[in-house]
């Protein structure tokens, strides 16, 4: 937005809340080539970090852990080849693969964000307009943005 598209009042205001944020440090800015950008640093923390959040818990109060051994790799890449033989497509859809290997969406999901961030998951959004409550709630989000499709990278 260019400062010459608001009222004096509103760009005040706009000035206010940014140096607000930036002294509750919600927003962090930087300075590239001549401009000034505005970061939200809630947005940024789970790309730079590289802290978890903490483990969930089963019944008895032990954290609940899914370790690269206890998921059927195995499993899910055979039910993913079969999937995109029958269809012809590379992107299959998230739902559609846990309903195929039989692994929980409480095992697939953390799964397929480590093997995306490793590279060997390419995870797509996928059209949430046509998409049914299957496919929406094994949906895995990344960014803040749900992804209803996956693509294995081979080898």
């Amino acid at each position: 937005m260019c400062a010459r598209e608001v009222s004096r009042d509103a760009a005040r205001k706009i000035s206010d809340a940014i140096r607000e944020l930036i002294e509750e440090r919600k927003l962090i800015w930087i300075g590239y080539s001549r401009s000034i950008l505005f970061l939200h640093k809630a947005s940024l923390m789970p790309l730079i970090s590289g802290r978890k959040k903490p483990a969930k818990r089963d019944r008895a109060g032990e954290p609940q852990t899914t370790s690269a051994a206890a998921v059927p790799d195995e499993r899910i890449r055979a039910a993913y080849r079969e999937l995109t033989r029958e269809s012809g497509f590379s992107d299959v859809l998230i739902s559609d693969l846990q309903r195929r290997s039989g692994i929980g969406a409480d095992v697939l999901k953390p799964w397929l964000l480590l093997e995306s961030r490793a590279g060997r998951a390419l995870p797509t959004r996928g059209d949430w307009s046509i998409a049914d409550a299957d496919a929406r709630a094994a949906a895995i989000e990344i960014a803040g943005e749900p992804h209803l499709r996956v693509r294995f990278v081979e080898g």
